[in-house]
């Protein structure tokens, strides 16, 4: 007997995946959402996945990609709350650029907002959109306004010898934002504006403790004595 595969609703909620690598639940996007690329994209481990797995991801993307732009936030969290695992924190995309646009402002800001109302959860996001000076003043906005977001500026070595881009990072930097560096295993430091930087090795990439970025309290979930966000630096290992 033929058993029939009733296609998947485009909804956040289905679109929700949960890493055993991160130990949390994550959205993804396509990766041509990633807009805001830099060169060192280029050696992005999630092209190898679409060179091994590409028939079963561009499906998946499609779905994911509709239910962003759909953006029906009641539904996931409806769905969270059936979750048996933890969902404390939530991460913004595990594939792809959540800030995309100047558009995904908004979905971003209406999912936090339902995400983190009357509970402690944390929404998760890194992202190279500060690169873009119209989505970086959102940033800055979304960072001060929402204590359950955390935004990281993914940075790499291109970032960090470009003028335009370091022009943005200074403005970033100097909000208290922090960031989230992959490139040369070695470097532990960087300097912008005459300043030095150093960065915490994340735990999960440097000693290989898998599920690490759900109970890590350092890095980028760190907190200042006030409460508020801490700026720190994180160095991601290559994989």
């Amino acid at each position: 007997m033929h058993i029939l595969h009733q296609p998947i609703s485009p909804t956040l909620a289905n679109a929700l995946t949960f890493s055993r690598d991160i130990g949390m639940f994550s959205l993804s996007r396509p990766i041509s959402s990633c807009t805001h690329k830099t060169p060192a994209c280029a050696r992005c481990h999630q092209s190898k996945l679409y060179d091994l797995c590409g028939h079963v991801m561009v499906p998946k993307d499609i779905n994911n990609e509709a239910a962003w732009i759909e953006n029906d936030v009641d539904n996931l969290v409806s769905a969270l709350r059936r979750k048996k695992a933890d969902t404390s924190r939530i991460r913004l995309m595990c594939r792809g650029e959540a800030f995309s646009t100047l558009e995904d402002v908004t979905r971003v800001e209406r999912l936090v907002s339902a995400l983190t109302v009357n509970s402690k959860r944390l929404v998760w996001v890194s992202t190279r959109a500060w690169r873009d000076k119209s989505i970086l003043k959102e940033l800055l906005r979304l960072r001060r306004e929402y204590r359950g977001l955390r935004i990281l500026a993914s940075i790499d070595d291109y970032s960090l010898d470009s003028p335009n881009d370091l022009e943005n990072l200074h403005v970033w930097l100097q909000a208290g934002g922090g960031t989230m560096y992959f490139g040369d295993d070695t470097r532990r430091s960087f300097v912008v504006a005459g300043r030095e930087y150093r960065m915490f090795e994340c735990p999960k990439t440097h000693k290989g403790i898998k599920g690490a970025c759900m109970t890590c309290r350092l890095g980028c979930f760190a907190r200042n004595r006030r409460g508020g966000v801490e700026g720190v630096h994180v160095h991601l290992k290559r994989h």
